[in-house]
């Protein structure tokens, strides 16, 4: 069964308040928020963090409120570290033992090790597991002192720690000791570790040259919500050029995160063979999926290797439609090849309706240098000019040859 936290990560998208809904879903699960709230961070995942603050805040007084609220200074506003300290302290005046454990990775963070010693140490006297890895691993990486790592590394895995099973197979990793490195990376697996599936995929593909059991781990760990394994067996199968395997995972990837962008990557492996019925194919299912870019690709596709004008336009208005950027602009380049501008005047007319300041500027020079319709051109530029947009006064003074333009709009 996949992770949910995983899975919700792997599919966060360039939607601010969907992403946010997600958090606000598991926020009162202080683990998950963490867990969350770390992995957004590491992929620049975007998040209305007024609206995590404003929960945190209104709901300060119900179970673990101030650790919540600890953890959103923790990753929002890391510099503020007297509001950090502030509400871990009190979650820990309250007996959160989450709260001991998260001060201590503050420290750690600010590399103030005696403080982040000390909060670890309380955690685990009050049976905080996590801590006894970061400390392990602590002792591993920055005192080099492997005697003591490996007490805690072995205090942890008594007490049936999935982490520290993977900690220790990564240090005998390191050292080059595989037999042992197996051993506890398959005793993680048995315990619920996850991440470790990434690890062990790694050392068949790399270390063993095992290209099959390199993507038994991997399949494996996209059944438990790695998702982001789909890409890394995307690439390495393009690099092998196992282009129907490169198919097969970019489906697996559209299937798994709803995501577009591997429609797309198939429509191109297609296109590159010619076979154009498939690359429109996933074109067209990127477009129901309501992806713009696609609509603007098969636009081109119809213009550039069918000759299908008509269909063209058709691609780049539904795609203007849609708020693409660039869409207007391919209206009108292909517009060119019909020798009529209505449907790029339909749709000028549309943004404008819509306040869309680039439709005025461009129904303008439409005016101007294909109609010859110099009132027409006026009046677009001049709407553009009542709404700031610098650019229309020197488009119509450079028209009159003049400067003047200037005074009789400001002054």
């Amino acid at each position: 069964m996949a992770n949910p936290l995983i899975s919700m990560v792997c599919c966060f998208s360039k939607n601010v308040t969907d992403n946010t809904n997600k958090i606000l879903g598991i926020i009162d699960d202080v683990e998950s928020f963490n867990f969350v709230l770390d992995d957004i961070q590491d992929k620049d995942i975007c998040i209305d963090w007024n609206i995590i603050k404003k929960y945190c805040e209104t709901n300060i007084d119900k179970k673990d409120g101030y650790v919540r609220l600890g953890l959103y200074y923790y990753y929002k506003e890391d510099a503020n570290e007297e509001k950090i300290k502030e509400c871990f302290n009190i979650a820990i005046e309250k007996g959160s033992v989450d709260a001991l454990f998260y001060l201590g990775t503050y420290y750690d963070r600010t590399q103030n090790f005696d403080e982040m010693k000390k909060y670890f140490l309380m955690a685990i006297e009050k049976g905080n597991i996590k801590a006894i890895t970061e400390l392990a691993e602590y002792y591993e990486i920055e005192e080099h002192c492997i005697e003591t790592a490996m007490k805690y590394y072995l205090m942890g895995i008594e007490k049936g720690s999935a982490a520290a099973m993977q900690s220790l197979g990564n240090h005998y990793r390191d050292n080059k000791n595989y037999d042992e490195m197996k051993k506890y990376y398959k005793m993680a697996i048995d315990n619920g570790s996850i991440d470790v599936l990434h690890d062990f995929g790694w050392y068949y593909l790399e270390i063993e040259k095992n290209e099959e059991k390199m993507e038994e781990y991997y399949l494996m760990g996209i059944e438990k919500g790695l998702y982001y394994l789909i890409d890394e067996l995307i690439f390495h199968h393009t690099y092998k050029k196992n282009y129907d395997k490169v198919k097969q995972y970019n489906l697996m990837g559209f299937e798994k995160m709803k995501d577009a962008k591997y429609l797309k990557n198939i429509s191109q492996l297609y296109y590159d063979e010619k076979n154009y019925e498939q690359a429109k194919k996933y074109l067209l299912i990127a477009i129901e999926n309501g992806d713009t870019d696609s609509m603007i690709i098969i636009a081109k596709y119809y213009e550039y290797i069918e000759k299908n004008t008509n269909e063209a336009i058709k691609y780049c208005v539904m795609a203007y439609n849609n708020k693409h950027k660039r869409a207007l602009y391919f209206v009108q380049c292909f517009s060119k090849n019909m020798e009529t501008y209505d449907e790029f005047k339909k749709c000028c007319l549309s943004g404008i309706a819509n306040g869309d300041i680039d439709a005025m500027l461009k129904l303008a020079l439409h005016y101007e240098h294909k109609e010859k319709n110099y009132e027409e051109m006026k009046r677009y530029y001049l709407m553009a000019i009542e709404r700031g947009n610098i650019n229309a006064i020197f488009k119509l003074a450079f028209h009159y040859g003049t400067l003047k333009i200037w005074n009789f709009v400001y002054f």
